[in-house]
């Protein structure tokens, strides 16, 4: 109460003093209460000095527990409004000019151990699998715009790291992905799929008739044979191009899963020399004898094979056609005896005189043998030769299963 009362005008001890001045003292006393916050409506509020330095005011609080100072504070589950901070914990925060959000959903945890940049257009999302981890020495990500600039930078890539390619911007999916490389030994039908990574040590000289069920349609793996492993072409759940092969040391392997069980393997040989094409069957045959064309409306085989009705084949030919009785119109055709595959009309122009004629095509699940047969729609004097040449090849069909 020292601002609003002195003992300077009080009267001597043992002595009678005048009113005015202790009428003073009484009203100084009463300015003074007027200063002081009252208790009424003022519960659980602070009582501090004003900014003026004139008087107390009652401070609403929020919370329970102890006062704060300005200094090394200790607060319990506070719930802070509108802050500004530039550090919490020792961990710095740079004021964004305008706004900016950070979400960690309920019950998570974000955590980074090194320093760590991310940038992307707004809008992207890096979505990982359950259980997924992204974990290499190194990482190159490659997307649309920046495909062919980035090249050199996949070229320098080494097995180990790994290398992302979406697809498209739109689809947002991975298209390759070359990570940590891991080993598997050559079996009838290895597990290729459950190792880490995509690029994969081949060891050994085992006969693959199949592989391990795939995840997915879509999965690949490449495979980086050590030794003679072999590669069995059956035509349905194992689809080997270029057919049966046996890989030597360095060639690559491309396995695709078509489905889970259904493989496409391409050899990418070491050497760079392209891969043999070993499944094309081929099947030859030449007539033995002279064919007589001795009806006007009926065709006659000529050359024929019997190659079955499984794949799809190439198959070419062709006939040496005569006619002793003069010139003549022959009708010429391939086919398997249900579907043509290619005809013509050719004449001769006097009797004896010979033509070769050649035909060719391909044709899917033949229904028969496949075949040339021809009509001599002139006389009953035609005939297909056989050995005009004296090499007994003149009338020869060939074909090739190139499925």
């Amino acid at each position: 109460m020292a601002d609003y009362f002195t003992d300077a005008l009080d009267p001597a001890t043992n002595s009678d003093g005048a009113s005015a001045p202790i009428r003073a003292q009484y009203a100084a006393i009463a300015v003074g209460f007027t200063k002081v916050a009252p208790y009424t409506g003022n519960g659980g509020k602070l009582i501090a000095i004003d900014a003026a330095g004139t008087k107390q005011e009652a401070i609403v609080t929020t919370g329970t527990g102890s006062g704060v100072r300005a200094t090394s504070p200790t607060l319990v589950t506070p719930t802070l409004g509108v802050a500004t901070v530039t550090s919490v914990n020792k961990v710095a925060i740079t004021a964004p000019a305008t706004s900016a959000t950070l979400t960690i959903a309920d019950g998570k945890t974000l955590t980074a151990s090194n320093t760590l940049t991310l940038t992307a257009t707004d809008g992207s999302t890096l979505a990982v699998g359950a259980g997924g981890t992204i974990s290499a020495a190194g990482f190159a990500l490659i997307d649309d715009a920046s495909a062919a600039a980035q090249r050199t930078t996949l070229g320098s890539t080494t097995v180990g790291d790994a290398v992302f390619i979406a697809a498209s911007a739109s689809a947002g999916r991975v298209a390759l992905l070359i990570g940590t490389k891991s080993t598997v030994a050559s079996a009838a039908s290895p597990d290729i799929w459950t190792g880490t990574g995509s690029y994969i040590d081949y060891t050994g000289v085992g006969n693959a008739t199949g592989f391990a069920a795939a995840p997915q349609a879509g999965d690949f793996r490449i495979l980086v044979c050590t030794g003679a492993a072999v590669f069995t072409h059956n035509g349905s759940t194992m689809v080997v191009a270029g057919g049966t092969f046996t890989a030597s040391a360095g060639d690559w392997v491309l396995v695709m899963a078509t489905s889970a069980t259904n493989f496409r393997v391409i050899r990418l040989k070491s050497d760079g020399t392209a891969a043999a094409l070993s499944n094309l069957s081929e099947i030859t045959a030449s007539l033995g004898a002279d064919v007589a064309l001795n009806n006007t409306l009926n065709y006659f085989d000529g050359p024929s094979i019997a190659q079955g009705s499984t794949g799809t084949w190439f198959v070419s030919g062709s006939v040496t056609l005569g006619d002793s009785a003069g010139g003549a119109s022959f009708v010429v055709k391939l086919w398997d005896g249900t579907t043509v595959i290619a005809s013509t009309l050719v004449d001769t122009t006097a009797a004896n005189k010979q033509i070769c004629v050649s035909l060719s095509g391909k044709l899917a699940s033949p229904a028969g043998n496949l075949r040339i047969s021809v009509k001599d729609g002139t006389s009953t004097s035609g005939v297909i030769l056989f050995n005009s040449s004296a090499e007994s090849k003149d009338s020869t069909i060939s074909a090739f299963r190139v499925a």
